[in-house]
């Protein structure tokens, strides 16, 4: 289960849950045992403390499996609009739908991350920051390279490093750097 869906399911309780609290303290009960058939509120005292989110059983594709209760868990977190200003204290944060250019390569890095805890939050952000702002992919550090051999198919790299003319812009790059250069006093070349 994607965190996005997951945060839609909480949204949906939530709702639903002030929507039936409503609707029971206004008199209109018709739906009552409707609203007590799908959800089953959980007795959330003072002081209780909550379950790790990953404790859960998960699903193929990684999702959680979720019972009535109280959970937390943290979550690595990306942003994609390079330049923006850091976050500080009382700002909020709404998740959206990826959308833009090589959409699919920044659901890529993202969906893949998960499977490679190991690599560190901060070469995943630079790499997508980078993919965003269509930077110089040839100009990323080795070692964030290194970790997008990891989260992309080579393909996706490949399309990163320019295609074909970016690698003809490579290869003539290198050729240049070969040819020897010489001084030639007195010629008339």
């Amino acid at each position: 289960m994607s965190p996005r869906l997951l945060l839609n399911l909480c949204l949906f309780v939530c709702f639903n849950s002030c929507s039936s609290s409503l609707r029971n303290s206004t008199g209109n009960d018709n739906n009552k045992a409707v609203d007590q058939a799908i959800i089953e509120q959980p007795n959330i005292t003072v002081g209780s403390k909550p379950t790790a989110l990953t404790d859960l059983p998960r699903t193929r594709e990684g999702g959680f499996v979720l019972s009535p209760g109280f959970y937390e868990t943290e979550f690595k977190t990306y942003c994609l609009q390079p330049g923006t200003p850091d976050p500080s204290q009382g700002d909020a944060y709404l998740q959206t739908p990826v959308s833009g250019y090589r959409k699919d390569i920044v659901e890529t890095i993202l969906l893949n991350s998960r499977k490679h805890p190991a690599i560190a939050q901060r070469n995943i952000q630079l790499l997508l920051w980078s993919v965003v702002s269509s930077s110089d992919y040839n100009k990323l550090s080795p070692a964030v390279r290194t970790d997008a051999t990891q989260l992309l198919t080579s393909k996706q790299i490949f399309e990163l490093q320019g295609g074909v003319v970016g690698m003809l812009k490579s290869w003539d790059m290198r050729q240049e750097s070969q040819i020897p250069t010489t001084t030639c006093r007195g010629c008339l070349i």
